[in-house]
């Protein structure tokens, strides 16, 4: 195998890990901005460092054969990081317009069925009915919004950690060619 296509294996899986790290961070606290997601980018930098870890024991190799191109990769690697500010907050607010819609169209129908003189029961039924059908509908809207940003967010980070992946492949690339 390449030191290139070992790479590419090691930062798809790097990428995967970190993405997954963001994912819980997210699905836990509802909140994430810059300092947490360099945090989790830093711990799974630091495997690189660890000799028993496979990142490591590349990282090792590549210093052992080339040791020019592994001290870049490592400075590379340690300079890992995002320079933009990210900070997203995925709590929604308790009432949107579609919710104040459904409500007023609750209220709508019980004010209806009053005015025309149908039985308290009734009412009840009708306004529960509305909500029954109402709710798992807002639910999706707002696990599909929350979903929209969850998204929008892990394409930001992977667009600004794609520029080092790139540097780090280059040097894998090199040291490729410096074996022929």
């Amino acid at each position: 195998m390449s030191w290139e296509s070992e790479f590419e294996s090691q930062w798809k899986i790097f990428l995967d890990v970190v993405e997954t790290c963001i994912r819980r961070e997210i699905d836990r606290n509802k909140k994430l901005d810059s300092e947490l997601i360099n945090s989790i980018i830093h711990s799974q930098v630091n495997n690189w460092s660890i000799g028993t870890h496979y990142n490591g024991a590349w990282l090792g190799n590549l210093k052992r054969k080339h040791p020019s191109l592994g001290e870049e990769f490592q400075a590379a690697l340690e300079e890992l990081r995002l320079s933009n500010n990210i900070a997203f907050n995925f709590s929604l607010p308790r009432f949107r317009l579609s919710e104040v819609i459904v409500i007023a169209w609750a209220l709508a129908l019980i004010l209806i069925l009053t005015w025309l003189r149908e039985a308290i029961l009734r009412q009840i039924l009708g306004t529960a009915f509305v909500a029954a059908i109402a709710y798992p509908i807002f639910l999706n809207l707002r696990d599909s919004k929350k979903k929209k940003a969850v998204e929008s967010c892990l394409e930001q980070i992977q667009k600004e950690l794609e520029f080092t992946g790139q540097k780090l492949k280059n040097v894998a690339t090199r040291a490729d060619e410096a074996n022929l």
